[in-house]
């Protein structure tokens, strides 16, 4: 039997031709499939959707889950999704970049939070008691800058970290 040739020992040309691809699903049935495995925006959903339907036919499968009350409100979703993205360490550059990507509403930074966030970062990265050397400084200032925190932020940690020491 040479390559060409399937088990049965034909060529395969007198089988009748079988599709590889499973049945096309709606529209629909992928927003339910979509919003199943976790919450999306109504532009994640559009993106995800438009290579494969028509504007039509997304506009009303998004209707139905909006409807159908599938989908958080956008401002429910971006607090849900800014909690999540801070508990993880980020900060709120980088939250709000990233809601922007995902046509979320900004939510509005918490300074004392914020400071909080930073300050448990640098304890558990660092491992160490202040006094920093400078390059302790270059370090932690790197190491916040790449997490999304802005310049008011990583100076007033690196300040409250020398404070504690005095």
């Amino acid at each position: 039997m040479n390559e060409w040739q399937s088990e049965s020992g034909t060529d395969g040309e007198d089988e009748p031709e079988r599709s590889r691809q499973r049945p096309r699903k709606s529209a629909r049935e992928k927003v339910m499939d979509f919003l199943a495995r976790r919450d999306h925006s109504e532009l994640e959903l559009r993106r995800k959707l438009a290579p494969w339907y028509e504007a039509r036919e997304i506009d009303e499968a998004i209707q139905f889950a909006k409807e159908s009350k599938w989908m958080k409100p956008p401002e429910e979703l971006a607090e849900t999704v800014a909690s999540q993205l801070g508990r993880r360490g980020k900060g709120t550059r980088y939250i709000q970049r990233f809601l922007r990507n995902k046509g979320l509403p900004s939510v509005r930074k918490d300074a004392g939070i914020e400071l909080a966030k930073a300050l448990d970062l640098i304890q558990i990265k660092l491992r160490r008691e202040p006094p920093f050397e400078y390059d302790e400084h270059a370090k932690i200032a790197r190491l916040l800058k790449n997490r999304g925190y802005d310049d008011e932020t990583i100076r007033s940690a690196l300040h409250a970290r020398e404070k504690t020491e005095t």
